[in-house]
């Protein structure tokens, strides 16, 4: 006789639960997980754009964080040498380091930031043009 013949039948409560999305919370109240999802989602955007310490845990770290984040712009400003900065309702902040015109951006806007290539961020303006941005704060 097979092996999977053999297997006894499903005897937890919540495996007779024919409804998927009520399955799954009858095995999350019996089973509950192990880390806090939420907190580490918390995290990674509270970390967005930072450099990675010089602790290799911590660089490793980095590799399994988020490409984005979707924010509302706060306000608009300009540094000492006239780049546009941007502050987000999460309380980041982020400078623009290219010069371009083009890119409308506004307080109230819902913008996305999102990583590039070689260490460096683009945010995404509501009209689709991505502006090159370094979080300051």
């Amino acid at each position: 006789m097979p092996a999977a013949a053999a297997a006894p039948p499903a005897t937890h409560a919540c495996a007779r639960i024919v409804a998927p999305t009520k399955r799954l919370a009858c095995y999350d109240r019996a089973f509950p997980p192990v880390h806090d999802a939420q907190a580490e989602a918390s995290e990674q955007v509270r970390t967005f754009g930072l450099r990675p310490r010089q602790d290799p845990a911590e660089r490793a770290a980095e590799g399994v964080r988020s490409k984005s984040i979707a924010s509302q712009i706060v306000s608009v400003g300009r540094d000492r040498d006239g780049e546009r900065v941007f502050t987000l309702n999460n309380g980041q902040v982020w400078r623009q380091t290219e010069s371009s015109v083009l890119g409308l951006a506004r307080a109230g806007d819902a913008i996305t930031i999102r990583a590039g290539s070689f260490g460096s961020y683009l945010l995404i303006t509501p009209g689709g043009v991505p502006l090159q941005v370094k979080r300051i704060r």
